[in-house]
């Protein structure tokens, strides 16, 4: 039987895979690719090394008579000065500032083009920031919204957001509701990553086919996990994620300000570290708090993770389920979050995860977790086993192949 052919879209080019939105569209797309014949058209502000188009290339190959086939990447190199033209121009429309930051029409051509060349049975959108690329296809779409961005919004706190963030998002408030409630009108499916906003989405938009598709820990998380129970302990508290990501900012810059000095008044010899590349000026600034460590990016985060007493995600915007928690949990640490960063994860409180929304309550759990190894060791153990069971890309995505088998 002939294999279906799907375009998918992609924002960024999703490898190497160093944040959680990349995390998803390597896995998905690499999951595709094992499915159907898979093309990748992926839009870029960097130049895009031959070792990183090579080995995602790669991955994304499949084996069948013993014979390995190559899906086509495609690159579309952009600069920034032209997605800020493309915004500034959209202030006088409606379209969210980050569609259009996004939509270049000579990528759309090219879009056209590969279209009309291969004859794709499906298009595949990962975030709304592609979807315009495919607003006047007469094939079978689908859209990974990832997170619901309106939701989102609604849940930010704000703490922490500079002026010109404060500004964009107040125009993005007001433009994205009206622009999410339109997509399950305009595709086949909308998948996201947890109940919460599958669910806030159906009510925006009055429609059903909105379907959650959990995010995922890949093999080699798990595989990395053995370690953890024979690592040895520092005395650390970790956090990783990408440092120029509102979400991220908001929960380091809330961490720092109400909860560490508790912990650090109580434990002394503690050291708290900000994992994740890009950190902005703001998360920067965290380093004049005693005992505080801003790494930037490092080649293998999980190294300080699995030596950390404990895995720390205060979250306090931010939609989705995080693919930070996941690994954390996967590679068998206890990790202290809020109900926000928990959300969407099938998980029990105080068995798989330990949830605190008020700093106090929050720094009291970290301080007596800290000296009852035992507690810490059950709930990294039973998170690791919910991670194995749940939430590896093959089971979380095998709804998403199903579906797309029946639109083709």
């Amino acid at each position: 039987m002939t294999k279906k052919k799907i375009l998918y879209l992609a924002s960024r080019y999703p490898y190497p895979p160093v944040s959680g939105g990349l995390i998803r569209m390597y896995n998905i797309s690499k999951m595709l690719a094992q499915h159907f014949i898979t093309d990748i058209f992926s839009l870029t502000e960097h130049d895009i090394s031959k070792e990183h188009l090579d080995t995602y290339k790669k991955h994304l190959a499949t084996v069948e008579s013993g014979i390995n086939h190559f899906n086509n990447v495609y690159v579309y190199r952009h600069t920034k000065y032209a997605s800020y033209v493309n915004t500034l121009k959209s202030l006088i429309d409606r379209r969210p500032l980050q569609v259009a930051y996004y939509y270049f029409r000579d990528a759309q051509r090219k879009i056209n083009d590969l279209i009309k060349q291969n004859k794709y049975d499906l298009i595949f959108c990962s975030h709304i920031r592609t979807t315009d690329y495919a607003a006047h296809v007469d094939i079978p779409r689908v859209v990974d919204c990832v997170d619901s961005m309106s939701l989102s919004y609604l849940q930010d706190n704000s703490l922490g957001s500079n002026f010109l963030w404060k500004r964009i998002y107040a125009i993005e408030k007001g433009r994205v509701p009206l622009y999410e409630k339109r997509l399950p009108g305009r595709f086949g499916y909308c998948f996201l990553t947890s109940d919460n906003d599958s669910e806030y989405l159906k009510k925006l938009s009055g429609q059903t086919n909105i379907v959650t598709i959990s995010n995922g820990v890949g093999q080699n998380i798990i595989d990395y996990g053995v370690r953890s129970s024979n690592a040895h302990q520092m005395n650390t508290l970790t956090f990783l994620g990408k440092m120029d990501y509102k979400p991220n900012i908001d929960a380091v810059v809330y961490f720092v300000k109400k909860i560490w000095p508790m912990i650090k008044e109580t434990l002394g010899d503690v050291e708290f570290q900000i994992i994740g590349s890009k950190p902005t000026a703001e998360v920067q600034a965290l380093l004049a708090s005693k005992g505080v460590v801003v790494t930037g990016f490092v080649n293998d985060p999980y190294e300080a993770i699995v030596s950390s007493k404990m895995f720390i995600a205060p979250m306090i915007s931010g939609s989705g389920i995080k693919n930070k928690i996941l690994e954390a949990m996967a590679l068998g640490k206890c990790v202290v979050t809020t109900s926000s960063g928990a959300g969407g994860i099938e998980g029990v409180d105080d068995q798989h995860f330990v949830i605190a929304d008020e700093p106090e309550q929050f720094a009291t759990k970290v301080i007596d977790l800290w000296s009852d190894a035992p507690k810490r060791q059950r709930i990294g153990a039973d998170a690791r086993a919910l991670v194995m069971e749940r939430y590896v890309w093959e089971k979380t995505t095998k709804e998403l192949i199903n579906i797309l088998n029946q639109m083709v």
